[in-house]
């Protein structure tokens, strides 16, 4: 039995690409659905420390070191809670304009849909509902 796609989770629009161009390859009907965190904050070096946060726990599985390897980046990129690279490549930050662009970016690359995961600024565990309201507006 087949699945209908893939859901994808921690990675750029590279890898959206490349696994929609596999996926067509072997079923066109499959789609790739990349799942971001999005984070409204536009002062850099707050929006990376809460990214950090939101990361944390997998920035210590080798599985998504082996992924974001074949992304291009390497170990120093998984040193000190991730590059500021690494960052920026797999958790959407900025103004809801910055946000929408990564969004588009996934579906640019071939995603049918984007999961958005709305980290909340204040650093809560509680979702940013409001971002979310935001980005629908401008779908």
């Amino acid at each position: 039995s087949r699945a209908d796609g893939v859901f994808t989770y921690l990675m750029n629009s590279a890898h959206t690409a490349r696994t929609a161009a596999t996926l067509e390859g072997l079923d066109s009907t499959a789609a790739v659905s990349p799942m971001m965190m999005c984070l409204r904050c536009q002062d850099p070096i707050e929006a990376r420390q809460l990214a950090r946060k939101a990361i944390a726990f997998y920035m210590t599985l080798d599985y998504y070191h082996r992924a974001w390897r074949s992304l291009g980046f390497d170990d120093t990129d998984f040193a000190d809670g991730g590059s500021d690279r690494l960052v920026d490549a797999i958790v959407a930050w900025g103004s809801v304009d910055a946000i929408h662009e990564r969004i588009a970016a996934q579906h640019d690359a071939g995603a049918a849909q984007v999961v958005v995961i709305p980290l909340n600024a204040a650093g809560g565990v509680k979702p940013d509902w409001d971002l979310l309201t935001e980005i629908g507006r401008n779908v």
